[in-house]
C-alpha cells in the first residue's frame, strides 16, 4: 500500500511541474491514508492558495495548525493568505512568527522582502530579498524583486544587473525583459533594449509584449519599416483587431496606403462594434480626397464611438473643410475638447474653425491654448503660433477699419 507520505512526495513532484489538479488529487489521497498528514494539509493549502480559493486556504491551515501549533510553514503561508488579500500588516506579523520558529525557511524571507515592498519599507525589505537568494540562489522572483527595490532607491545599474540575473534564471520571464528595457532607455540606450527584445523574442516568439515593445521602440527611432515588420510578424501570430491597426499606422508611415487600407478592413471584420477601424478608413480617404467615403467612415466612427475624442474631431474638421459648416464643426470639436481637454489637435481645429468664422479673438484664444500642451519642433505648435499671428493681424486691421 502506498503511504502518505509517499504520495506528498509524488504530489510536491507535481507542485514542482506547476501541476496543481494532479497534485491536490494526490494529496487528497494521502489524507485518505492518514488525515492527520501536516505535509498533505500543507499541500492541499498550497494548492488552494495558487488557485485564490482562500476560504479552503485557510480551513487547511488552521487544521494543521491544530496538529501542529509550531509548523513554521503553515503560519508562513497563513501569511500568504493575508498578502493574497493586500492586508500586508497583518501578513508581516505572521511572517516574522514563522521566521523565528525557523530561521532557514526560505520562502518567509522572500515574502518578507515583497510585503516590505508593498508598503514601501524599501531598507527593510532589501536584507530579507538578499537572505532569499542566499538561501536559494537560483529564485529569479527574489532578484527581480531586488530590483525593483533597487530602481525605487535610485540604483539603476545594481536594478540592471539584478534584473538580468533573473532573466538568466528563467529565460521566460516577459516581466524582467520589459523592466530591463526601460532600464535601458532610460539610461539613454534604446538600441540596446532593442538588442535585448530582439533576443528575447527569438527564444519566445509569442512573447506578444516584447513585440508590441519592439514597434515602439523602432518607431520612436523612425524606423518605420522595422515597426511594420515586427507588427507584420505579430498578426502572423495573432488574430487581434488591435494588432491590424497597429500594421495599419505603420503602413500610413511607410506611405503603404493600399495595406494600411487593407489592415483597418480587416480590423473591422474582427471588431465590427470598434471605431478605430473605420476612423482610420476615413482618414485614408480624406488625403486621398475621396469625400463621400471619408464622410461614411467619420459619420461609422462616431456611431461606434464609446467616448474617444478622435471621432469627434475628424468630423469636425471634415466639416469645416468640405462642408464648410462652422457652427456644426464648433459643435463637434467642442466635444472632442470636452472628452480630451488636454488633446491639442480640437483646440487647434476650434482655432481653425472660430478664424473660418471671422471670430479672430476666440481663434487667437484656442491658438494660444494649444501651446502650453506642445513644445517648438512639434507641428501643432508651429501652425497654431503662425496662427495666432495671423489672428493678432486680422484683430488689428478689423479695429482699425472701426
Amino acid at each position: 500500500m502506498t503511504t502518505s507520505t509517499e504520495l506528498v512526495a509524488q504530489a510536491n513532484a507535481l507542485l514542482t511541474g506547476l501541476r496543481f489538479p494532479e497534485a491536490g488529487q494526490f494529496l487528497r489521497k494521502a489524507m485518505a491514508v492518514d488525515p492527520g498528514s501536516v505535509p498533505a494539509l500543507l499541500g492541499l493549502a498550497r494548492v488552494a492558495l495558487v488557485g485564490s480559493r482562500l476560504d479552503e486556504a485557510l480551513e487547511w491551515l488552521d487544521r494543521a495548525l491544530a496538529i501542529q501549533p509550531g509548523c513554521a510553514e503553515a503560519v508562513a503561508l497563513k501569511g500568504l493568505f493575508w498578502m493574497q488579500q493586500r492586508h500586508f500588516e497583518k501578513a508581516l506579523e505572521l511572517l516574522e512568527q514563522a521566521q523565528a520558529m525557523d530561521p532557514d525557511l526560505a520562502m518567509v524571507y522572500f515574502n518578507l522582502g515583497k510585503c516590505y515592498c508593498e508598503i514601501r519599507e524599501f531598507g527593510a525589505a532589501e536584507p530579507n530579498l538578499r537572505k532569499a537568494i542566499e538561501l536559494r540562489p537560483g529564485h529569479f522572483d527574489a532578484y527581480a524583486q531586488l530590483s525593483l527595490v533597487e530602481i525605487e532607491t535610485g540604483r539603476l545599474k545594481e536594478a540592471a544587473n539584478s534584473m538580468r540575473r533573473a532573466i538568466q534564471i528563467n529565460p521566460r520571464y516577459l516581466r524582467g525583459y520589459l523592466v530591463l528595457g526601460s532600464l535601458c532607455e532610460r539610461a539613454g540606450k534604446p538600441e540596446h533594449a532593442i538588442r535585448l527584445f530582439r533576443a528575447a523574442v527569438q527564444q519566445n516568439p509569442g512573447a506578444f509584449p516584447l513585440r508590441e515593445r519592439l514597434c515602439l521602440l523602432y518607431a520612436a527611432a523612425g524606423d518605420f519599416a522595422s515597426a511594420f515588420q515586427e507588427a507584420l510578424e505579430i498578426v502572423k501570430r495573432r488574430n487581434l483587431y488591435t494588432d491590424y491597426l497597429r500594421l495599419g499606422s505603420y503602413a500610413i508611415a511607410l506611405q503603404n496606403f493600399a495595406t494600411a487600407q487593407q489592415a483597418f478592413e480587416t480590423s473591422i471584420q474582427l471588431n465590427p462594434a470598434s471605431w478605430e477601424g473605420h476612423y482610420n478608413l476615413a482618414e485614408i480617404y480624406m488625403s486621398a480626397r475621396l469625400m463621400d467615403q471619408a464622410r461614411e467612415q467619420y459619420q461609422a466612427a462616431l456611431d461606434k464611438n464609446s467616448g474617444a475624442y478622435q471621432p469627434l474631431n475628424g468630423m469636425g474638421l471634415f466639416v469645416l473643410i468640405v462642408d464648410q459648416d462652422c457652427d456644426q464643426a464648433i459643435g463637434l470639436l467642442q466635444q472632442a475638447n470636452q472628452l480630451a481637454p488636454s488633446r491639442p489637435e480640437p483646440l487647434l481645429n476650434l482655432a481653425l474653425a472660430y478664424a473660418k468664422k471671422g471670430d479672430f479673438p476666440a481663434s487667437q484664444r484656442y491658438a494660444a491654448s494649444v501651446m502650453p500642451l506642445t513644445g517648438p519642433g512639434d507641428p501643432i505648435y508651429e501652425q497654431a503660433g503662425r496662427l495666432r499671428g495671423t489672428m493678432r493681424i486680422e484683430s488689428r486691421t478689423l479695429q482699425s477699419l472701426k
